[in-house]
């Protein structure tokens, strides 16, 4: 007997809540530094109210653009203090505040100046 498609895909949620649960690093980073941290992360929470400077990173959020189409966002995030944004973020960078920055397991971060 064969593996169900429930099985299957209860595996694959906890092995994706594990990676959530346990991220491989956790970075934290502020303005003053304006560098760009490389992930990708999946997960950012502000510690103090954070801008997220998408002209100088690659965050992956898409926006309306028009009546039916989406494009990507070429507005600064604000995340308010406290606030955890889910996404794939390939890259940070900061105009203002502080945030935890969370990588999935072997995920290499790094820091482009």
């Amino acid at each position: 007997m064969g593996i169900s498609k429930e099985e299957i895909y209860l595996k694959q949620i906890a092995a994706e809540s594990s990676a959530a649960m346990s991220p491989n690093a956790t970075i934290m980073f502020g303005d003053t530094e304006q560098n760009e941290y490389v992930g990708p992360f999946y997960a950012l929470t502000a510690l103090a109210e954070a801008v997220i400077d998408v002209s100088q990173c690659t965050l992956g959020i898409k926006t309306r653009t028009g009546a039916s189409t989406m494009g990507v966002n070429t507005t600064n995030v604000t995340i308010p203090a406290g606030v955890t944004i889910y996404g794939t973020f390939s890259s940070v960078e900061l105009d203002s505040g502080t945030v935890l920055a969370y990588s999935k397991p072997q995920t290499t971060v790094t820091v482009a100046t």
